[in-house]
Parts: structure tokens; C-alpha cells; sequence
């Protein structure tokens, strides 16, 4: 039986995408995503938890990010997660885990929002390729996993 890492989230997005810039030009966008799950308890009470996902997404879905999304906007978000180890500025080891998007599509209703693309995607900060794992390897894995392929 072979593993399967799959994410699919539907929620919104909790600020502005943040947008930097691979040496090669091209783009990476992190951003948070919400979710919420709503239900009563035993006393009758309404309950409601939110989750706060963050996302990464590289090449055309960095592109579309970048273009199209705002704060608050709702989306469709499909691909993996991934579980970084990093050192706070204590000396503690810290795990932060990402969705690794490989699909975006936004869900927000087309009145809702401009069509236009936003100009404000100024490089924030140049990112060393070396600072994205495996970022070499994402245009010959990424075509291999889709969701048709996992469950035909």
C-alpha cells in the first residue's frame, strides 16, 4: 500500500498573501487560510473552533495568489503537508507545518472582488532557492500527483 499526503481545505484567507521571489524570478506566497467547524454540544450550545492553516504556493498558483487574492478572500486550496523544524530565538526547537499548495482556486463570488490584477507585488524579500526544500524537484513531482491519479 503506497502513502498518500493530501490537503484539501476550503476557507478564507486571514490577510494579504506575502509574495518573494525565487533568484530565478520566480514567485513564492505564503498565507493563512481559516476553517471553521460549527456544532452544538450536549447542552445545546452552539460551538464553533477555527484552525489557521498556513500555505505556501510556488510558480502559476504564486502567480494567481499574487493577482487575485486579498484578506478575507474564500478559496480552494489542494495539496500536502509539510512539517519544517526551525529553532526559536531561545534555542528551542519548533515544528511548523504548511500546506504545500499544488492547486488554488478561488471560490469568492466574482462580484465580490476585483478582476483586475493587483499591482501592489513588490518583491518583499529575494529568497535564496536554498531556503526551499527541495524547490528543484516541485515541476517534476507536482504533474505526477493529482487527485485522479490517487483515487482512479
Amino acid at each position: 500500500m503506497s502513502n498518500v499526503n493530501i490537503a484539501i481545505v476550503i476557507g478564507r484567507t486571514g490577510r494579504e498573501p506575502e509574495c518573494r521571489y525565487l533568484p530565478s524570478g520566480d514567485p513564492v506566497v505564503n498565507f493563512s487560510l481559516a476553517t471553521s467547524e460549527k456544532w452544538n454540544d450536549k447542552s445545546g450550545n452552539k460551538q464553533e473552533r477555527t484552525e489557521w492553516h498556513n500555505v505556501v504556493a510556488f510558480g502559476p498558483q504564486a502567480k494567481f495568489v499574487r493577482d487575485f487574492v486579498g484578506k478575507g478572500d474564500l478559496l480552494y486550496v489542494e495539496g500536502s503537508l509539510q512539517t519544517d523544524t526551525y529553532k526559536d530565538r531561545d534555542g528551542n526547537e519548533r515544528k511548523a507545518t504548511k500546506i504545500k499548495a499544488r492547486k488554488v482556486n478561488s471560490l469568492t463570488p466574482k462580484g465580490a472582488r476585483s478582476e483586475a490584477p493587483r499591482e501592489d507585488h513588490e518583491p518583499v524579500l529575494d529568497v535564496d532557492q536554498d531556503d526551499v526544500p527541495f524547490a528543484w524537484l516541485l515541476p517534476v513531482v507536482l504533474p505526477l500527483l493529482s487527485l485522479s491519479a490517487v483515487f482512479a
